[in-house]
Protein backbone atom coordinates (compact mmCIF):
# COMPACT_ATOMS: atom_id res chain seq x y z
CA UNK A 1 0.00 0.00 0.00
CA UNK A 2 1.42 3.36 -0.91
CA UNK A 3 1.78 6.41 1.46
CA UNK A 4 1.99 9.96 0.24
CA UNK A 5 3.80 11.88 2.78
CA UNK A 6 2.97 15.95 2.59
CA UNK A 7 3.08 19.07 4.25
CA UNK A 8 5.44 19.92 7.12
CA UNK A 9 6.73 16.12 6.71
CA UNK A 10 7.66 16.50 2.78
CA UNK A 11 9.24 19.84 3.64
CA UNK A 12 11.57 17.76 6.15
CA UNK A 13 12.50 15.12 3.56
CA UNK A 14 13.59 18.00 0.95
CA UNK A 15 15.33 19.77 3.70
CA UNK A 16 17.12 16.15 5.39
CA UNK A 17 19.21 14.96 2.26
CA UNK A 18 21.59 16.32 -0.27
CA UNK A 19 20.82 16.19 -4.14
CA UNK A 20 24.63 17.18 -5.36
CA UNK A 21 24.40 18.89 -8.44
CA UNK A 22 20.66 18.87 -9.17
CA UNK A 23 17.46 16.99 -8.04
CA UNK A 24 17.26 13.58 -9.55
CA UNK A 25 13.37 12.75 -9.81
CA UNK A 26 10.64 12.68 -12.36
CA UNK A 27 6.89 13.27 -11.49
CA UNK A 28 4.47 10.26 -11.22
CA UNK A 29 0.86 9.92 -12.77
CA UNK A 30 -1.11 9.85 -10.02
CA UNK A 31 -4.58 10.45 -10.25
CA UNK A 32 -5.70 10.53 -6.63
CA UNK A 33 -4.16 10.13 -3.21
CA UNK A 34 -3.99 6.53 -1.58
CA UNK A 35 -7.38 6.05 0.01
CA UNK A 36 -6.20 4.67 3.62
CA UNK A 37 -2.89 4.02 5.67
CA UNK A 38 -1.61 2.05 7.87
CA UNK A 39 -0.34 3.38 11.36
CA UNK A 40 2.22 0.49 11.64
CA UNK A 41 3.90 1.45 8.45
CA UNK A 42 3.78 4.53 8.37
CA UNK A 43 5.93 4.13 12.14
CA UNK A 44 8.55 2.37 9.47
CA UNK A 45 8.65 5.26 6.92
CA UNK A 46 9.12 7.45 9.56
CA UNK A 47 11.83 5.76 11.55
CA UNK A 48 13.40 4.88 7.78
CA UNK A 49 13.49 8.20 6.68
CA UNK A 50 14.19 9.44 9.91
CA UNK A 51 11.65 12.05 9.74
CA UNK A 52 9.98 13.43 12.72
CA UNK A 53 6.57 12.57 14.67
CA UNK A 54 3.74 12.93 13.49
CA UNK A 55 4.06 12.34 10.05
CA UNK A 56 1.76 14.10 7.77
CA UNK A 57 -0.18 11.80 4.45
CA UNK A 58 -2.52 13.02 2.31
CA UNK A 59 -5.50 10.64 1.78
CA UNK A 60 -8.77 10.44 -0.74
CA UNK A 61 -10.73 8.99 1.91
CA UNK A 62 -11.93 11.07 5.37
CA UNK A 63 -13.32 8.21 7.16
CA UNK A 64 -9.62 6.42 6.62
CA UNK A 65 -8.05 9.22 8.58
CA UNK A 66 -5.87 9.44 11.61
CA UNK A 67 -4.46 12.25 13.85
CA UNK A 68 -2.67 10.85 16.54
CA UNK A 69 1.50 10.85 17.68
CA UNK A 70 2.18 8.99 15.05
CA UNK A 71 0.84 10.41 12.16
CA UNK A 72 -1.34 13.34 11.08
CA UNK A 73 -3.58 12.61 7.80
CA UNK A 74 -4.98 15.50 5.46
CA UNK A 75 -7.68 14.97 3.12
CA UNK A 76 -7.81 15.43 -0.49
CA UNK A 77 -10.44 13.65 -2.52
CA UNK A 78 -9.59 17.00 -5.81
CA UNK A 79 -7.38 14.99 -8.77
CA UNK A 80 -3.64 15.46 -7.78
CA UNK A 81 -2.51 17.71 -9.93
CA UNK A 82 0.27 17.27 -12.67
CA UNK A 83 3.65 17.09 -11.25
CA UNK A 84 2.43 17.05 -7.51
CA UNK A 85 4.23 14.11 -6.25
CA UNK A 86 7.21 11.96 -6.76
CA UNK A 87 7.39 7.86 -6.54
CA UNK A 88 10.28 6.56 -4.25
CA UNK A 89 9.61 3.12 -3.52
CA UNK A 90 6.75 0.78 -4.43
CA UNK A 91 5.44 1.96 -0.91
CA UNK A 92 6.52 5.79 -0.74
CA UNK A 93 5.48 8.70 -2.69
CA UNK A 94 6.14 12.46 -1.69
CA UNK A 95 4.96 15.52 -2.58
CA UNK A 96 7.26 17.52 -4.89
CA UNK A 97 9.01 20.96 -3.68
CA UNK A 98 6.22 22.51 -5.88
CA UNK A 99 3.57 20.96 -3.98
CA UNK A 100 5.25 21.11 -0.84
CA UNK A 101 4.96 24.93 -0.84
CA UNK A 102 1.78 25.04 -1.64
CA UNK A 103 0.46 22.45 0.48
CA UNK A 104 2.37 24.19 3.80
CA UNK A 105 1.07 27.91 2.48
CA UNK A 106 -1.95 28.11 4.56
CA UNK A 107 -0.02 26.71 8.12
CA UNK A 108 3.05 29.52 7.58
CA UNK A 109 3.01 33.29 7.85
CA UNK A 110 3.26 35.08 5.31
CA UNK A 111 7.24 36.15 5.53
CA UNK A 112 8.24 32.57 6.27
CA UNK A 113 6.50 31.21 3.37
CA UNK A 114 8.31 33.74 1.10
CA UNK A 115 11.75 32.36 2.84
CA UNK A 116 10.50 29.13 2.19
CA UNK A 117 10.64 30.23 -1.20
CA UNK A 118 13.76 31.55 -1.91
CA UNK A 119 15.44 28.76 0.01
CA UNK A 120 13.70 26.13 -2.71
CA UNK A 121 14.47 28.07 -5.54
CA UNK A 122 17.94 28.62 -4.13
CA UNK A 123 21.29 26.84 -3.76
CA UNK A 124 21.15 26.04 -0.28
CA UNK A 125 18.73 24.30 2.37
CA UNK A 126 18.27 24.87 6.20
CA UNK A 127 19.52 22.28 8.96
CA UNK A 128 17.54 23.84 11.33
CA UNK A 129 14.96 26.70 12.11
CA UNK A 130 15.83 30.30 12.34
CA UNK A 131 14.00 32.30 14.90
CA UNK A 132 10.61 32.64 14.14
CA UNK A 133 10.73 29.77 11.88
CA UNK A 134 9.30 26.80 13.54
CA UNK A 135 8.92 24.32 10.68
CA UNK A 136 10.55 21.78 11.60
CA UNK A 137 14.26 22.44 13.29
CA UNK A 138 16.63 19.28 11.72
CA UNK A 139 20.20 18.08 12.18
CA UNK A 140 21.14 17.08 8.94
CA UNK A 141 24.78 16.14 10.67
CA UNK A 142 22.93 13.38 12.61
CA UNK A 143 24.44 9.53 10.88
CA UNK A 144 21.69 7.92 8.95
CA UNK A 145 22.60 4.80 7.28
CA UNK A 146 19.08 3.61 5.55
CA UNK A 147 19.20 6.23 2.58
CA UNK A 148 16.59 4.98 -0.01
CA UNK A 149 17.72 4.75 -4.37
CA UNK A 150 17.58 6.18 -6.38
CA UNK A 151 16.56 9.49 -5.58
CA UNK A 152 17.70 9.92 -1.63
CA UNK A 153 21.71 10.78 -2.12
CA UNK A 154 23.29 11.90 0.70
CA UNK A 155 23.85 13.43 3.41
CA UNK A 156 25.81 16.50 3.83
CA UNK A 157 29.62 16.79 3.71
CA UNK A 158 29.70 20.01 4.83
CA UNK A 159 31.73 20.77 7.64
CA UNK A 160 30.58 21.80 11.25
CA UNK A 161 31.28 25.23 10.74
CA UNK A 162 28.60 25.60 7.91
CA UNK A 163 26.53 23.41 9.64
CA UNK A 164 26.61 25.40 12.93
CA UNK A 165 25.31 28.01 11.11
CA UNK A 166 21.88 26.22 10.36
CA UNK A 167 22.18 25.32 6.69
CA UNK A 168 24.31 24.37 3.75
CA UNK A 169 25.06 24.05 0.39
CA UNK A 170 22.98 21.58 -1.91
CA UNK A 171 21.35 22.11 -5.68
CA UNK A 172 17.67 24.52 -6.37
CA UNK A 173 15.04 22.22 -6.01
CA UNK A 174 12.74 23.97 -8.41
CA UNK A 175 12.15 27.78 -9.93
CA UNK A 176 9.62 30.01 -9.59
CA UNK A 177 8.34 29.28 -13.01
CA UNK A 178 7.66 25.38 -11.86
CA UNK A 179 5.83 26.39 -8.88
CA UNK A 180 3.78 28.94 -10.64
CA UNK A 181 3.33 26.31 -13.13
CA UNK A 182 1.91 23.94 -10.33
CA UNK A 183 -0.28 26.56 -8.42
CA UNK A 184 -2.37 27.33 -12.10
CA UNK A 185 -2.71 23.20 -12.46
CA UNK A 186 -4.00 23.31 -8.88
CA UNK A 187 -6.87 26.17 -9.14
CA UNK A 188 -9.17 25.60 -5.98
CA UNK A 189 -6.87 23.71 -3.82
CA UNK A 190 -6.58 24.87 -0.08
CA UNK A 191 -3.65 27.63 -0.24
CA UNK A 192 -3.18 28.39 -3.54
CA UNK A 193 -3.88 32.13 -2.72
CA UNK A 194 -1.51 32.34 -0.26
CA UNK A 195 0.83 30.45 -2.15
CA UNK A 196 0.31 33.02 -5.09
CA UNK A 197 0.82 35.94 -3.15
CA UNK A 198 4.17 34.73 -1.89
CA UNK A 199 5.40 34.03 -4.76
CA UNK A 200 4.86 37.17 -6.17
CA UNK A 201 7.97 38.08 -4.14
CA UNK A 202 10.32 35.27 -4.34
CA UNK A 203 13.87 35.72 -6.44
CA UNK A 204 15.92 33.09 -7.48
CA UNK A 205 19.34 32.14 -6.46
CA UNK A 206 19.92 32.99 -3.43
CA UNK A 207 22.89 31.10 -1.54
CA UNK A 208 22.55 32.13 1.77
CA UNK A 209 20.05 33.08 4.55
CA UNK A 210 20.64 35.73 5.33
CA UNK A 211 20.97 36.58 1.53
CA UNK A 212 17.84 35.76 1.59
CA UNK A 213 16.86 38.20 4.90
CA UNK A 214 19.06 41.22 3.02
CA UNK A 215 16.96 40.53 -0.28
CA UNK A 216 13.83 40.66 1.28
CA UNK A 217 14.14 43.78 3.37
CA UNK A 218 15.22 45.52 0.56
CA UNK A 219 12.56 44.38 -2.20
CA UNK A 220 9.54 43.69 -0.35
CA UNK A 221 6.97 46.22 -0.43
CA UNK A 222 6.33 49.05 1.85
CA UNK A 223 3.10 47.38 3.11
CA UNK A 224 4.92 44.25 4.46
CA UNK A 225 7.72 46.41 6.08
CA UNK A 226 10.43 46.51 3.01
CA UNK A 227 12.16 49.04 1.20
CA UNK A 228 9.89 48.45 -1.95
CA UNK A 229 13.39 48.56 -4.33
CA UNK A 230 13.44 46.79 -7.90
CA UNK A 231 13.98 43.50 -7.70
CA UNK A 232 17.73 42.64 -8.07
CA UNK A 233 19.71 39.08 -9.97
CA UNK A 234 20.85 36.94 -7.23
CA UNK A 235 24.28 35.22 -7.53
CA UNK A 236 24.26 36.73 -11.18
CA UNK A 237 27.14 35.74 -13.28
CA UNK A 238 28.68 38.66 -14.42
CA UNK A 239 31.15 38.45 -17.57
CA UNK A 240 34.67 40.20 -17.70
CA UNK A 241 34.98 40.11 -21.41
CA UNK A 242 38.40 41.56 -23.80
CA UNK A 243 37.78 45.00 -22.70
CA UNK A 244 38.28 44.55 -19.09
CA UNK A 245 40.14 41.93 -18.92
CA UNK A 246 43.52 43.72 -18.12
CA UNK A 247 41.88 44.99 -15.00
CA UNK A 248 40.23 41.17 -13.79
CA UNK A 249 42.16 38.17 -12.71
CA UNK A 250 39.06 35.63 -13.95
CA UNK A 251 37.25 35.65 -16.65
CA UNK A 252 33.70 36.16 -14.60
CA UNK A 253 32.78 37.18 -10.89
CA UNK A 254 29.13 36.54 -9.28
CA UNK A 255 27.31 39.68 -7.08
CA UNK A 256 25.03 38.55 -4.65
CA UNK A 257 22.46 40.85 -5.83
CA UNK A 258 23.30 42.77 -8.79
CA UNK A 259 21.01 45.43 -10.73
CA UNK A 260 22.44 45.30 -14.64
CA UNK A 261 20.76 48.44 -15.46
CA UNK A 262 22.39 50.36 -13.06
CA UNK A 263 25.89 48.39 -13.36
CA UNK A 264 24.92 48.39 -9.24
CA UNK A 265 26.34 45.28 -7.00
CA UNK A 266 24.93 44.33 -3.41
CA UNK A 267 27.61 42.35 -1.45
CA UNK A 268 26.69 40.62 1.61
CA UNK A 269 29.63 40.61 4.28
CA UNK A 270 29.02 37.30 6.89
CA UNK A 271 31.22 37.55 10.06
CA UNK A 272 31.88 33.64 9.49
CA UNK A 273 32.67 33.53 5.53
CA UNK A 274 34.47 36.99 4.85
CA UNK A 275 37.16 36.92 7.37
CA UNK A 276 41.18 36.33 7.75
CA UNK A 277 43.75 38.15 5.82
CA UNK A 278 43.49 35.95 2.99
CA UNK A 279 39.51 36.16 2.34
CA UNK A 280 39.93 40.17 2.87
CA UNK A 281 42.49 40.05 0.29
CA UNK A 282 40.07 38.31 -2.55
CA UNK A 283 37.12 40.27 -1.61
CA UNK A 284 39.64 43.77 -2.07
CA UNK A 285 40.94 42.58 -6.02
CA UNK A 286 37.35 41.11 -6.46
CA UNK A 287 35.55 44.43 -5.61
CA UNK A 288 38.69 46.33 -7.28
CA UNK A 289 38.08 44.27 -10.86
CA UNK A 290 34.16 45.45 -10.80
CA UNK A 291 35.18 48.80 -10.18
CA UNK A 292 37.47 48.64 -13.00
CA UNK A 293 34.58 47.08 -15.06
CA UNK A 294 32.25 50.43 -14.32
CA UNK A 295 30.73 48.59 -11.61
CA UNK A 296 29.58 50.10 -8.09
CA UNK A 297 30.01 48.20 -5.13
CA UNK A 298 28.14 48.47 -2.49
CA UNK A 299 29.17 46.14 0.77
CA UNK A 300 26.52 45.49 3.77
CA UNK A 301 27.60 43.56 6.83
CA UNK A 302 25.97 41.22 9.39
CA UNK A 303 25.98 44.31 11.53
CA UNK A 304 24.61 47.01 9.09
CA UNK A 305 21.76 44.38 8.22
CA UNK A 306 20.68 43.82 11.78
CA UNK A 307 20.62 47.75 12.66
CA UNK A 308 17.30 49.78 11.05
CA UNK A 309 19.47 53.31 10.80
CA UNK A 310 22.63 51.66 9.18
CA UNK A 311 20.57 49.70 6.85
CA UNK A 312 18.78 52.76 5.86
CA UNK A 313 21.93 54.54 5.16
CA UNK A 314 23.18 51.60 2.69
CA UNK A 315 19.13 51.50 1.37
CA UNK A 316 19.44 55.31 0.37
CA UNK A 317 22.94 54.79 -1.50
CA UNK A 318 21.21 51.92 -3.43
CA UNK A 319 18.36 54.18 -3.88
CA UNK A 320 20.95 56.96 -5.23
CA UNK A 321 21.85 54.78 -7.64
CA UNK A 322 19.42 53.29 -9.12
CA UNK A 323 17.62 56.62 -8.90
CA UNK A 324 14.66 56.29 -6.77
CA UNK A 325 13.71 58.14 -3.75
CA UNK A 326 13.12 56.57 -0.51
CA UNK A 327 10.58 57.89 2.36
CA UNK A 328 10.59 55.92 5.50
CA UNK A 329 8.28 58.59 7.85
CA UNK A 330 5.20 56.87 8.00
CA UNK A 331 4.10 55.52 11.72
CA UNK A 332 2.58 52.42 9.94
CA UNK A 333 5.62 51.36 7.59
CA UNK A 334 7.82 51.82 10.74
CA UNK A 335 5.86 49.66 12.42
CA UNK A 336 5.56 46.95 9.28
CA UNK A 337 9.37 47.35 9.44
CA UNK A 338 10.22 46.05 12.67
CA UNK A 339 7.51 43.54 12.15
CA UNK A 340 9.37 42.36 9.54
CA UNK A 341 12.60 42.25 11.47
CA UNK A 342 10.96 40.29 14.02
CA UNK A 343 9.43 37.80 11.71
CA UNK A 344 13.02 37.40 10.12
CA UNK A 345 14.92 37.24 13.61
CA UNK A 346 16.53 40.20 12.60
Amino acid sequence: MSVLISHKSALEFWRRYKFGKSPIYSATRISKAPKKIDPVQIAGIASRLDLSYPLDVLIANKGAGVVNEIVHSHYCTRPLPGNSVVRIDQELLISTPEFCFLQNACSLPLEIQILLGYEFCGSYRMTRAFDGDDIHAIDLESDTQSTPKPLLLQHSDRSQSIAEQGFRSDCHLTSVFKMRVLLDKAAGFHGVKQARRALRHILENSASPMETRLSMLLTLPALLGGFNLPHPLMNSRIQVGKQNSRGANQQFYIADLYWPEAKLAVEYDSDSFHTGAIQIAKDSMRRNALSYMGIKVIAITRKQLKDTDSLKRAVNLISKYLQRRQRYGAARFIQEHQRLRHTLGL
